[in-house]
C-alpha cells in the first residue's frame, strides 16, 4: 500500500512539471507574439534618439574642451554655458563624424540655435545651422564686442586701464574678444580673476608681457633679429606661411604651453608667436609686434588679422522646416546661457518616407 502511494505521488509531481513546462513555454512564445505584433515604431525611436542627442548637445561633451581632432561625445557647454568655439567645431565635422559623436543611427536632423528674441545665431557666415536641411540666410556684419585692456593701440575696441582691470571682468561675459597688451598691476588677483573667465570669452590675445600666467603662458626675452611664419591662421591677416620679418625686442614662450600650435619661431628657433586651447578660450600669443618687411610693419598685418575676426559676417535666417518627405518629425529643445542672456538649442529629427 505505501509503495502505491509513493508511485502515484510520483506520477503527480512529474504530470506538474510537465504541465509547468509547457505553461512557461507557452506564455515565452505568447509574450514573443505579442512584442512582434507592437514592435518599437520609427516614431518612438527617433523620439528616444533625439532625446540621446539633446543631452549630450546639453553637456560639456568628451573630453571637456574637445575640438574636431578630438571629439567622443559633442556637447555645445563649458561650465554650463552655451561655446561659440564648439558649436562652430560641430559645424566642421562631417555627416558621419557628427552622427558618432551624438550617438545617431539612421535620422535625418538639424541642430540650430536661437536667442531670447528668437533670432538664429548662426555659424561664422557659413550656415544657419548643422545638418540634413539648407536654411537661407542673408549675411550681415554683426557690431563689435571686444574689450582691449590698453591705452594706446588703434583697435575699435572698449578700453579698459590696466589700474581697473575690475571693471572688465565685471563686463567680459558681453565680449568676444580679449586683448591685453599691458602688464597688469596686482597680477595675482587679476591672473585669478582673468582665469575664472577663460571660459567665458571667446578669443584672448596676449601681446608682449602681461605677467598674468591666466592662461598657461609665461614669456621670457629672446635676442632675436629675425622671425619666420610657418603657420597660417585667420588671426595674422594676410601675412604668408613662410614669410621673414627683421624684428627688435623680441619674447618667446618658455615653456610652450601644453598643444600649443607655433605660428612663427625666431632666428634661434623660439616660439615667439603661437595659439593654444585653455579651457574652452582660444588663445594668441604675440611676442613681437615692431617687426617690419620692406614698406610693411607687423603690427599693421597683426592690427588687420585681429580687426577681420572682430568684425565677421554673420547670416539672419529663416527658421527651418523639415522637407516634405520627412515622417515621425521629432523637436527637442534645451535652455542655456549665452553672455548671461538664454539661449534654446533646437534639435530636429525625422526619418524620411
Amino acid at each position: 500500500m505505501a509503495a502505491s502511494r509513493s508511485r502515484k505521488a510520483q506520477a503527480i509531481t512529474i504530470d506538474f512539471a510537465m504541465s509547468l513546462f509547457i505553461f512557461v513555454v507557452a506564455l515565452v512564445a505568447g509574450f514573443s507574439i505579442f512584442i512582434n505584433t507592437f514592435p518599437d515604431t520609427d516614431y518612438d525611436r527617433t523620439r528616444r534618439n533625439a532625446h540621446v542627442a539633446a543631452s549630450i548637445l546639453m553637456s560639456d561633451g568628451n573630453p571637456s574642451s574637445w575640438t574636431t581632432d578630438t571629439v567622443i561625445r559633442a556637447g555645445l557647454l563649458s561650465d554650463d554655458h552655451l561655446s561659440l568655439r564648439k558649436y562652430n567645431e560641430l559645424g566642421e565635422l562631417n555627416r558621419t563624424a557628427l552622427r558618432t559623436a551624438l550617438r545617431l543611427d539612421t535620422e535625418y536632423m538639424y541642430i540650430y540655435i536661437t536667442n531670447s528674441t528668437g533670432d538664429i545665431i548662426s555659424l561664422r557666415n557659413t550656415s544657419c545651422g548643422i545638418g540634413d536641411l539648407t536654411v537661407a540666410g542673408t549675411q550681415y556684419t554683426r557690431p563689435l564686442r571686444g574689450a582691449q585692456l590698453d591705452t594706446t593701440f588703434t583697435l575699435n575696441t572698449t578700453q579698459y586701464d590696466s589700474t581697473n582691470y575690475s571693471a572688465l571682468i565685471n563686463n567680459i561675459n558681453t565680449y568676444d574678444i580679449l586683448i591685453l597688451t599691458q602688464t597688469l598691476e596686482n597680477e595675482t588677483l587679476a591672473s585669478d580673476a582673468l582665469n575664472d573667465t577663460a571660459i567665458r570669452t571667446k578669443t584672448v590675445v596676449l601681446v608682449g608681457t602681461t605677467n598674468t600666467n591666466a592662461y598657461g603662458e609665461n614669456a621670457t626675452n629672446a635676442t632675436a633679429t629675425d622671425i619666420t611664419f610657418i603657420h597660417t591662421d585667420p588671426f595674422l591677416g594676410n601675412i604668408t606661411n613662410g614669410s621673414s620679418w627683421n624684428v627688435s625686442d623680441v619674447m618667446y614662450l618658455e615653456p610652450l604651453p601644453p598643444g600649443a600650435t607655433v605660428l612663427a619661431e625666431s632666428d634661434a628657433g623660439d616660439p615667439v608667436i603661437a595659439s593654444w586651447l585653455y579651457k574652452d578660450t582660444t588663445v594668441y600669443y604675440y611676442g613681437v609686434t615692431n617687426g617690419t618687411q620692406g614698406n610693411e610693419t607687423l603690427w599693421e598685418q597683426l592690427n588687420y588679422g585681429i580687426e577681420q575676426e572682430l568684425r565677421p559676417s554673420y547670416l539672419t535666417c529663416q527658421t527651418p522646416t523639415p522637407p516634405g518627405s520627412a515622417a515621425h518629425i521629432n523637436e527637442q529643445e534645451r535652455v542655456t546661457v549665452l553672455h548671461d542672456d538664454p539661449v534654446t538649442i533646437h534639435l530636429l529629427m525625422w526619418v524620411n518616407q
